[in-house]
């Protein structure tokens, strides 16, 4: 394999264990941050959950319906923002 990289990564890098992604090899940790493949991640994440970890995902399976508040993105999220925020 060879990698493509405009830097040199720092030799401790080569050195980190990849573990399988299973709760009981990740005691040390009090959070997760998932960047797993929907398909994977909803078994994966809540066998993590199961097991008393704060996990944080971007996968889709556990997103709520929630308006985009990106400028430029929704306006009319944001009317909605602003409207909400009207007490200031």
């Amino acid at each position: 394999m060879q990698w493509k990289q405009a830097i040199t990564l720092p030799k401790a890098y080569g050195e980190l264990e990849v573990q399988e992604c299973k709760p009981e090899l990740f005691k040390g940790c009090d959070i997760i941050f998932s960047g797993l493949d929907s398909g994977v991640a909803k078994q994966r994440e809540m066998e993590f959950l199961k097991a008393d970890f704060a996990v944080f995902s971007n996968a889709k399976d556990y997103r709520q319906d929630v308006k985009s508040l990106a400028p430029n993105h929704d306006s009319s999220a944001r009317a909605d923002l602003v409207s909400s925020l009207s007490f200031l």
